[in-house]
């Protein structure tokens, strides 16, 4: 039975997983103090870990005017311009209007 329950891909995978969710609070504890941003990562992978941590400061089904995504997005980091971009960029929200959505479609990568 353990060996139908535990495939060398499933195995494979679970360890994948961990060792990506330590990778990744590793990126936030390095460029995180706090919860401010102490710089906005230049490598895209690292990047999108951000990204992905800052997406989820924002409500899913919520709609949000643009002020209100920059006086969230400073309580962190006081460059919401390119982080309010980028977010759009990979498609982490969406705007419309000047109306700004969390998507939760997918994390960025």
């Amino acid at each position: 039975i353990s060996r139908e329950l535990f495939t060398v891909e499933q195995v494979a995978s679970i360890a994948d997983n961990v060792d990506g969710e330590r990778w990744e609070r590793k990126v936030l504890k390095t460029y995180f103090e706090g919860d401010r941003l102490t710089q906005i990562p230049t490598v895209r992978k690292k990047r999108n870990v951000v990204l992905n941590w800052l997406v989820t400061q924002f409500e899913p089904g919520v709609s949000y005017p643009e002020a209100r995504v920059n006086e969230i997005i400073k309580r962190h980091h006081p460059d919401s311009a390119t982080l309010r971009r980028e977010m759009i960029m990979t498609g982490l929200m969406e705007r419309a209007d000047g109306i700004y959505r969390r998507t939760d479609l997918k994390k960025a990568e």
